[in-house]
């Protein structure tokens, strides 16, 4: 059940981030509030990977500059706790583990998201409760019959919906999609975009229950 707050999501003032010396974000001034959808466009190079990259703190404000930025109210935060709050769909993310996970299985790529990881590792230690809501989250996905497949026999669609499940495995406050259909062919976007929608409408469904 999702609870009714008017909690900020993001909450930037005066943000610059710079590479070695040339500035990337100047003076970024952003407020996103819970129950709000933001698209986020710009040429290639414009900045806009960092920007998501500063809600996920993989990246900071340059600390010369004055500046707030809170992330759900709060300004700072442990990276891992932060995560179990953002769903993260990305391409880079896809490629990490196309890369470094082909060996994972789906059943894995998505248990992976209980640690931020590439993987899941001898160290990690899983409850019953994670196990079963990995499995909900591919039958949610209707991926089940996927379940046993490694990411270096998948099909790019079925990474996609992969990444997808890992980002759901928290019920996130929020998402972050940055370019996620880049690299699926037709058939392959038109099955993400339908997902996305049925999450959506299932938020608005628990949210009209709230309300």
């Amino acid at each position: 059940m999702l609870k009714k707050t008017s909690e900020n999501i993001i909450d930037f003032e005066n943000i610059y981030v710079s590479y070695e010396i040339s500035p990337v974000l100047e003076t970024i001034n952003l407020k996103i509030n819970t129950n709000e959808h933001w698209v986020i466009l710009g040429a290639n190079g414009s900045g806009k990977s960092t920007l998501m990259k500063l809600f996920s703190n993989d990246l900071y404000p340059n600390a010369n500059y004055p500046f707030k930025k809170e992330l759900f109210g709060k300004d700072r935060w442990n990276i891992f706790e932060l995560k179990k709050n953002l769903g993260i769909i990305t391409n880079d993310l896809h490629n990490k583990f196309e890369s470094q996970g082909a060996f994972l299985t789906a059943y894995e790529v998505i248990l992976s998201g209980y640690f931020s990881s590439i993987g899941v590792f001898s160290h990690h230690k899983t409850t019953k409760k994670q196990k079963e809501k990995a499995l909900e989250v591919l039958e949610f996905l209707e991926i089940q019959e996927i379940k046993d497949k490694k990411v270096g026999q998948m099909s790019t669609g079925q990474l996609r919906r992969c990444i997808i499940g890992r980002a759901l495995i928290h019920d996130p406050k929020a998402f972050i999609l940055d370019e996620p259909t880049v690299g699926l062919d037709i058939k392959a976007r038109n099955s993400f975009l339908k997902i996305l929608h049925t999450m959506l409408k299932k938020f608005f469904r628990e949210l009209h229950t709230l309300l």
